[in-house]
């Protein structure tokens, strides 16, 4: 029979039988693996640098131990297996755990389905506890980027595994300007320097954060750092500012109404009526761009314009009074009032809203619901993206996959 045990079992068990801490695991799922290590108190921390598309040899020699190991009845093996070296190599494959010596003394296999029944077809990975003295501020599939609570510091989590990625000593106590999408992750605690994590690597930059686009966009005197060229800072244009990130790139402004989109294409903006005069650069996605204009002599009179991105034409103008702009993840927010809907239209705020890790949420029941996206919940969040959650009442992480609900 084979011997069965969940995630938290194995790494569990792992710790009871090892001599020595830290034990090396190579993770897999279906089309990556990478290598951590399991500590004393079983946190995990992944090793830089091991991200890897699986080698498929590899994944038949694995299967064959796998099959090999199912007949054996104890976890005798497993205590042996961990006694020599502090570093042993420890498989998580799709469908099983395949512990394994580097000096080939031993092999032993774990279910990695609660039911003991193995799926070929997809890793199952169990719910992981987010920490009780940290809180959230960002996540998405790959990344969850938590405080301390008193704020003294930053630490980045594996969002599927718990596996602590890397921390740093910065304050946020002064509040902090934050932005995620599928492919990255960024903080600014406002010091000069901004944490940043995509599916290659995560670390601190230098400069300001920009969340005015669809993705980050870093900027740092007359250089601007995008998403899509993380390894090299652009020029800023003479005349122009950054006005909001891309995955493709960055929007640049300039007066008196001019916008550059990632392809480098110039963009004239419209104006909403004769002599108005463009006043603030507000947001730019690849669906609108926003600005706000004023009548020179009618100080009181001021339109939020939305503008095709492509011609710069205006889609719709507003009258408005608000002077408070806030862009939030899929939208605008105006003051604590309105909000800009898909169609380009202003609608009431619901009553009771919450920003929660960049996201507009409405109460709905028990639970919550996004004015502008599919973002649901039957109870409370602690954090959530499209990727992912953190349910308030046991604190679990949970990713989503395109078959969950």
């Amino acid at each position: 029979m084979k011997i069965r045990r969940n995630w938290a079992e194995a790494v569990e068990l792992v710790q009871e039988q090892a001599k020595t801490l830290p034990v090396e695991v190579t993770i897999k799922d279906a089309k990556f693996q990478r290598d951590v290590l399991i500590h004393d108190g079983g946190r995990l921390e992944e090793i830089p640098g091991t991200k890897r598309p699986i080698d498929e040899s590899e994944d038949d020699e694995d299967s064959a131990a796998a099959a090999d190991a199912a007949e054996e009845e104890s976890t005798r093996g497993l205590s042996a297996l961990l006694a020599g070296s502090h570093r042993k190599k420890v498989i998580i494959g799709a469908g099983v755990i395949v512990l394994a010596s580097l000096t080939a003394s031993g092999i032993w296999v774990f279910s990695q389905n609660g039911d003991g029944d193995q799926n070929d077809d997809a890793a199952v990975q169990e719910p992981w506890i987010f920490p009780e003295d940290e809180t959230p501020l960002a996540l998405n599939g790959r990344h969850l980027l938590a405080s301390t609570d008193d704020r003294s510091g930053l630490a980045l989590y594996d969002t599927e595994t718990g596996t602590l990625l890397d921390s740093w000593d910065i304050s946020t106590t002064g509040g902090a300007r934050i932005m995620s999408t599928p492919e990255a992750i960024a903080v600014d605690p406002g010091e000069g320097e901004v944490v940043v994590a995509t599916m290659e690597s995560q670390r601190l930059r230098e400069g300001e954060l920009n969340t005015r686009g669809s993705a980050p966009v870093l900027h740092s005197g007359s250089t601007y750092t995008a998403m899509n060229s993380l390894a090299e800072p652009e020029q800023i244009p003479d005349g122009a500012v950054v006005f909001a990130g891309d995955p493709d790139g960055a929007y640049l402004a300039s007066s008196p109404a001019t916008v550059t989109d990632p392809d480098g294409n110039d963009v004239d903006l419209e104006e909403p009526a004769e002599g108005y005069e463009r006043t603030l650069f507000i947001a730019a996605t690849p669906e609108r761009i926003v600005t706000l204009w004023a009548d020179p002599e009618e100080e009181e009179s001021s339109q939020l314009v939305i503008h095709d991105p492509e011609s710069g034409d205006v889609l719709t103008a507003e009258e408005t009074d608000e002077e408070d702009f806030t862009p939030v993840r899929g939208t605008v927010l105006l003051g604590e009032e309105f909000y800009l809907t898909e169609d380009h239209e202003l609608d009431a705020l619901c009553e009771g809203y919450e920003v929660l890790t960049g996201h507009l949420l409405c109460p709905d029941g028990n639970g919550w619901a996004s004015p502008i996206s599919d973002i649901t919940a039957d109870e409370d969040f602690l954090a959530v993206s499209p990727e992912a959650y953190i349910q308030a009442s046991d604190r679990t992480v949970h990713t989503l996959t395109d078959t969950e609900d």
